[in-house]
Parts: C-alpha cells; structure tokens; sequence
C-alpha cells in the first residue's frame, strides 16, 4: 500500500538526487529519506493522498529537507576548515576515516617500496606474484617477511 503510493513521487526523489549532491548519500539513502518525508507528510496531512497537491507539498517537503542536509554538511565542513593549524596526530579523533590516515598511508607505502627495492629481480618478480594472488615456491617466507615489515599497520 505505502509503496505503491511512494511510486507516484518516486521521481521527484531522483530528480532532486541528480540535482543535488550530498556526500556519503546512496541511491538507497534518497529513498529512503523520501519516504520518511512522505510518511510524514501523510500524517500530517491525510487528505492528500488522493489530492493533486500532493506532489506540489512533497516536492517542497522534500527539497527542503535536502538543502537542510547540504547546510549540515557545508556548516560541518566550515568547522573543520576554522579550526586551528595544529599537528594532525592531534585532530585525527574529529576526522573520520575509513581507512588509514593519509600519513600511515604514506608511512605503508615507503615502507613496502623499500621493501621491494631491496630484493632481487628473482624475488621481486615473486612479489608481484604475492600481490596478484598467484602461488610461488617460497611464498611463506616472503609473507613472514612482509609481516615483519607492516608489524606498526596491524
């Protein structure tokens, strides 16, 4: 029943999504939030849910919310932008990151070159094979060796 009645505004949410960008949002994340909105403009107003005026209300319902959303994340980002210089190691509880930092990254990938350029052509050949997957004759070694190297990114 709420589905096929979310269909008839289903294509405002896509519009708006292909007008609007907001970071982190996915397709799921659009529908999602435009059916919240058009639960709740139901609620509030049952009798538009056979009325023309229904689209007319979600579209400025739902718009309005969305640039709620990119004031949040423009006001977000102003925050971070006024904060004082300070050493990252000191910041990096406020960022979030789903991955390294990108000093680690960087510290990671110096170490794994000079890794690599201190092995022979044999061994550097097999390196590449450990990165794609492949099996090689003294795989293990290579790998405990690589271990010891990342110890500090575990």
């Amino acid at each position: 029943m709420f589905s096929s009645e979310y269909r008839k505004v289903k294509g405002i949410v896509d519009k708006t999504r292909r007008e609007y960008y907001l970071k982190g949002w996915e397709v799921s994340d659009w529908h999602q939030e435009g059916m919240l909105i058009f639960y709740q403009l139901i609620q509030e107003y049952p009798g538009l849910k056979d009325s023309q005026n229904l689209y007319g209300f979600f579209k400025v319902r739902f718009r309005n919310y969305i640039k709620d959303k990119l004031r949040q994340q423009a006001s977000q980002k102003r925050t971070f932008d006024r904060m004082q210089h300070e050493e990252i190691g000191d910041l990096s509880h406020c960022l979030r990151s789903p991955g390294l930092l990108q000093d680690d990254l960087l510290t990671l990938r110096d170490g794994l070159r000079s890794y690599y350029d201190q092995l022979s052509p044999t061994q550097q050949a097999n390196y590449m094979k450990l990165i794609r997957g492949e099996r090689f004759k003294g795989r293990q070694e290579m790998v405990k060796a690589l271990r010891e190297v990342l110890k500090d990114f575990r």
